[in-house]
């Protein structure tokens, strides 16, 4: 009887480590398909941009934005702690802004902001969330957030940058182009 339950235990972690062991490669295979498809779709998109810069098309066909979107949503899902993540958010928070898909945008952005308070890339992605929401959201709320973010995180920044995010926390109460226009005045 004891051997028996020994031999019934050892088969079971055999069976785990085996199915462990499955999973992680299909993991892998599923990740390096993934990795194909983003630099498939990215290349794609690169000649789109070249068509269109040689007056070849007028558009970028949307199923193309699209298809690369996906592609990084799907490889945020897979694979969260991958080093690589939090680079593909920022380039599809700045997929969909040249999308014109604002809000998308800032939710990725800020997606990326909260959960890799790390990433290299951040100050730039809390300007580009910043001016996005005042620009096009006219979301005080958020650009307040965004840029208080930047100032705690960033002490550092250039005066003319410090100069520029305070002035525009301070004017707050009017929307981006009465503030810029009041500006110029």
């Amino acid at each position: 009887m004891i051997r028996y339950t020994i031999w019934w235990i050892g088969s079971i972690f055999f069976l785990v480590g085996c199915q462990s062991k499955s999973t992680h490669t299909e993991k892998d295979a599923s990740k390096e398909v993934l990795l194909e498809k983003i630099h498939l779709y990215e290349r794609v998109l690169e000649d789109d941009y070249k068509s269109l810069m040689e007056n070849k098309v007028k558009d970028i066909p949307a199923v193309h934005l699209s298809q690369l979107s996906d592609a990084y949503i799907s490889f945020y899902d897979a694979f969260q702690k991958d080093t690589i993540t939090p680079y593909y958010l920022d380039k599809l928070h700045q997929l969909y802004l040249q999308d014109k898909r604002y809000t998308y945008s800032v939710a990725w952005a800020d997606t990326l902001i909260q959960r890799y308070p790390t990433y290299k890339g951040k100050a730039n992605v809390l300007i580009s969330a910043a001016s996005t929401t005042d620009m096009f959201l006219n979301d005080t709320t958020k650009v307040k957030k965004f840029y208080l973010q930047l100032l705690k995180d960033y002490p550092k920044l250039n005066n003319e940058l410090k100069s520029f995010i305070d002035n525009r926390l301070d004017n707050l109460s009017m929307n981006y182009l009465e503030w810029i226009k009041s500006k110029s005045r």
